[in-house]
């Protein structure tokens, strides 16, 4: 799924399928992203957000906490946010001497977006 699939020739075979959905499409309760989801076991994400817009991360992870919960999905597997890595205890990657301050704000979203899936209880997820 992606706000801009890649083209596929017609008549071309493949198994896969390609639909388009808008995770902040305002719709309630965003049609687009909860069909597109519907049927399947696991949803997975590498939703990145933009250097501009980082309350979109979180923003993202609220969308797809609701989209797995109205098509009944339980496991949500989400890829990125390397800045919020552990990298001692305690210390995450982000607050390393060296780390990118052009970068930080990103990561520290993507901590905001941790924690939405923490207090999403009722789901299993993995980052």
């Amino acid at each position: 799924m992606s706000r801009h699939p890649p083209a596929v020739a017609p008549g071309t075979a493949t198994p896969n399928r390609s639909v388009t959905a808008d995770i902040f499409d305002r719709q309630a309760p965003r049609q687009a992203l909860l069909s597109a989801v519907q049927g399947h076991e696991v949803l997975a994400s590498a939703y990145r957000g933009s250097i501009n817009a980082t309350a979109t991360v979180a923003d993202a992870a609220r969308a797809l906490v609701a989209a797995a919960r109205g098509a009944g999905i339980r496991r949500i597997v989400v890829v990125g946010g390397s800045g919020i890595l552990e990298v001692a205890p305690g210390v995450q990657l982000a607050d390393t001497p060296g780390f990118s301050d052009i970068l930080k704000p990103v990561s520290l979203a993507h901590q905001d977006a941790v924690d939405v899936f923490h207090e999403a209880g009722d789901l299993d997820w993995n980052g």
